[in-house]
């Protein structure tokens, strides 16, 4: 197998896991409340906490189409933090028993934020060897 064969089997098995965990971050979201357009701003939530845009920004800022899937358009390490803040979304609305919109909205906020303020101070720590 090639390394242009391996990495796209993998960037493929990792997209394929992102949909798994967007279930389940979906799922928790259907449990407690959210319904219809309350999906799309969950999920803004994240872009705007953890990508710094909105998803129309984001697209724009890529030169994707308006209605392109930015998932489809991420890095490996883009998607797996959007993998790990909607995991991290999903537990504290469950354990925070977060219902509707709002509150969901909310918890996906803060988790996001937090991740977002690990990842900033972790590259603010990073230093060059000296030699």
């Amino acid at each position: 197998m090639s390394a242009k064969t391996n990495h796209a089997a993998n960037a493929a098995e990792l997209r394929a896991q992102s949909k798994k965990v967007r279930r389940g971050y979906t799922d928790t979201l259907h449990e407690h409340g959210v319904a219809g357009r309350g999906y799309m701003v969950c999920t803004e939530a994240i872009n705007r906490n953890l990508l710094g845009a909105g998803a129309k920004r984001l697209r724009e800022m890529r030169g994707l189409r308006p209605k392109a899937n930015l998932r489809d358009h991420m890095d490996w390490l883009e998607l797996s933090f959007v993998m790990a803040a909607e995991a991290m979304s999903a537990e504290r609305i469950r354990f925070e028993d977060r219902r509707g919109t709002s509150q969901c909205c909310d918890a996906t906020a803060r988790s996001a934020a937090r991740l977002r303020a690990v990842l900033d101070d972790d590259r603010a720590s990073w230093q060059r060897p000296l030699i």
